[in-house]
């Protein structure tokens, strides 16, 4: 299969999966909310960005090695491939038994970070404990099987388990939820979850790859590769690890400070935003091992073309989600579970101006991991992380729960903004910088413009029932979307993608002819 229908395929999975997660996640959410409340969220928002650091997708270590594997399956070795296969898997177990120690010794810190307003009855560390385990599961059964998949550009096999495995145990957590009331039961069905999509997603790359079966008679990876990972995961997993810092620390200095329950509202933003954060991986992350597959390929005017193609659909996404988050997420959360669940306006401006700055780096971080650099300026997201802890500390205590955002949004900043963009552009691309931050520039002046806008066109719509929330999702989402399409009309790349889904179209008409 080519590159651009595995790409295609890679991303409509990613797309597909990501609505069906999320409608499923908000169903199980709505219903955790109903039956254990807004203490029981503020635990679940905690341990979740407490041990979202140290978690198997976000490490950025399969990158690493995912780049060693993008020449063993162009060229079809599998003795080769096997060699990484083994040194994956020895690096996941070793991480695992890492995170189970270094995860047991913050128990005692355990009373210090979680802030026991309204919760003094709830064995907190037991709670600690099973998220503990789902986090470590990951590491230590099958999970870097998936790495394979990704490298290959089929990483849509994946998720179309994911798709599957999450339906049927999300039914389960919300029959659990309902007769038992039982956070522990959730947690274990959220653990049995993990492993057993693993053990499928395992059994089916054993399958597709019968060569990485040979490990018996296949020699190590030799010594001078196995130092170039090392040497890239350490780099890797220190900018990934402060990155998520950059997210965790925001629910843990809002626990401090303001209490276990403004994190379980926190925890309804986060949730949302991670349904952002999930479509635009699910255009962009797939694409990574295509990425990969272009730089032993194509030359540096092609990969321009690409990149400013991919910058442009980030770019339109990103004025469209910014926008439409603005004005629309109070009154949902208000429709939703409750007005008194609702953050501040000035709060839900902090938190898009977060999306924004985050989301923005998404090209140029691919690009430079596809291209295999990950060493580059690795001390970065150490200043990104003490920027950001300094600057939330500082501002909550004046702002509020603004201030936590502003200093994420200026640690992502930092990194994504201007770290990243440095590598690539320079490395990479071979072009001026002034290029990327003019475009970026025009991209915000368009932003604010239309967030303006709906800001306005919303005042026109009063939301006191569930038709008039449908009512404002419908005017704000159809304004943004032909605002951007009237703006963008005759721009090269915009008419590129109409010709892609015009030909799409075509295609898909003509197999239903046949």
């Amino acid at each position: 299969m080519s590159r651009v229908k595995n790409s295609f395929f890679n991303i409509l999975a990613g797309i597909v999966g990501t609505i069906i997660s999320s409608v499923l996640a908000f169903i199980v959410r709505t219903v955790f909310i109903r039956v254990l409340g807004e203490t029981y969220l503020g635990f679940n928002g905690l341990y979740t960005n407490i041990l979202t650091v140290l978690s198997l997708t976000e490490l950025g270590i399969g990158s690493s090695i995912a780049y060693l594997m993008y020449k063993p399956l162009a060229e079809k070795d599998g003795d080769k491939l096997a060699q990484v296969v083994q040194f994956y898997k020895k690096i996941y177990r070793v991480i695992g038994i890492i995170i189970l120690i270094l995860g047991l010794c913050l128990v005692p810190f355990l009373p210090v970070i979680v802030n026991l307003k309204n919760a003094e009855d709830l064995n907190y560390t037991a709670l600690y404990l099973l998220y503990l385990a789902d986090t470590v599961s990951t590491y230590l059964f099958f999970a870097y099987k998936r790495g394979v998949l990704a490298a290959d550009q089929k990483i849509y096999v994946a998720n179309i388990f994911d798709i599957i495995i999450t339906t049927i145990l999300s039914i389960f957590q919300i029959i659990t939820l309902m007769i038992f009331k039982d956070f522990y039961l959730y947690i274990i069905l959220k653990i049995a979850k993990n492993l057993t999509l693993n053990l499928v997603i395992s059994l089916k790359v054993d399958k597709m790859y019968p060569s990485i079966h040979k490990f018996k008679g296949i020699a190590p990876l030799p010594k001078m590769e196995r130092r170039l990972v090392w040497k890239n995961v350490y780099a890797t997993s220190v900018r990934q690890i402060f990155n998520e810092l950059m997210n965790s620390t925001d629910s843990i200095v809002i626990s401090i400070v303001l209490g276990i329950v403004m994190v379980g509202k926190y925890s309804n933003y986060a949730y949302i935003l991670s349904i952002v954060y999930i479509f635009f991986g699910g255009i962009f992350n797939p694409i990574q091992a295509s990425i990969g597959n272009l730089s032993l390929l194509a030359s540096i005017e092609k990969k321009n073309e690409i990149f400013n193609r991919l910058r442009f659909i980030n770019f339109f996404f990103l004025s469209f989600c910014s926008s439409c988050l603005l004005v629309l997420v109070n009154p949902f959360i208000t429709i939703w579970i409750g007005e008194n669940y609702t953050l501040s306006f000035t709060g839900v401006i902090a938190i898009v101006g977060m999306l924004f700055v985050r989301q923005t780096g998404n090209c140029t971080t691919i690009f430079r991991l596809g291209e295999g650099y990950f060493r580059d300026y690795h001390f970065s997201p150490l200043i990104a992380g003490i920027l950001n802890l300094v600057v939330s500390v500082i501002l909550v205590n004046y702002i509020g729960i603004a201030g936590v955002f502003v200093g994420t949004m200026l640690g992502f900043g930092f990194q994504f903004i201007l770290v990243d963009t440095i590598v690539t552009y320079k490395k990479v691309l071979s072009r001026p910088l002034s290029e990327f931050y003019l475009r970026w520039l025009q991209t915000i002046l368009l932003t604010v413009g239309l967030c303006i806008a709906s800001y306005y066109l919303s005042r026109l719509v009063r939301v006191n029932s569930i038709y008039d929330l449908i009512l404002l999702f419908v005017v704000v989402i159809g304004f943004n979307f032909f605002a951007l399409c009237f703006i963008y009309w005759r721009n090269d790349d915009f008419q590129y993608f109409i010709q892609l889904v015009k030909n799409f179209m075509k295609n898909l008409e003509e197999k239903n002819h046949d």
